[in-house]
């Protein structure tokens, strides 16, 4: 687990590896092979970093998505409000990952 510990919370984790490190930092040091990111904070995506780290081969999210409160709509899920634009390819999809929602 990884925590920068910004938010003050006590951390009860039992985890044997529980970092006291940025995300960014985490992702340097343990070199995952999947990330389980619980509720990315709104506004944020840290997606991007995920999947430039080499050695991630897939990242699962929780939270809530698209409208929800959770990262960003496009950057984080390739949702985009309805336009008159052209559809463009997520930014997930371009790096080589898929979104599967389960209900």
């Amino acid at each position: 687990t990884s925590d920068n510990g910004s938010w003050q919370i006590p951390c009860l984790s039992s985890f044997p590896l529980d970092l006291k490190m940025s995300y960014a930092a985490a992702l340097r040091h343990v070199q995952p092979q999947i990330v389980l990111c619980s509720w990315m904070p709104m506004g944020l995506d840290w997606t991007a970093l995920f999947r430039r780290c080499e050695s991630v081969q897939e990242y699962i999210l929780l939270g809530e998505a698209f409208d929800g409160s959770c990262g960003r709509h496009w950057e984080t899920w390739g949702f985009a409000p309805m336009s008159g634009a052209s559809p463009r390819i997520a930014p997930y999809e371009q790096d080589g990952f898929s979104c599967d929602e389960l209900p």
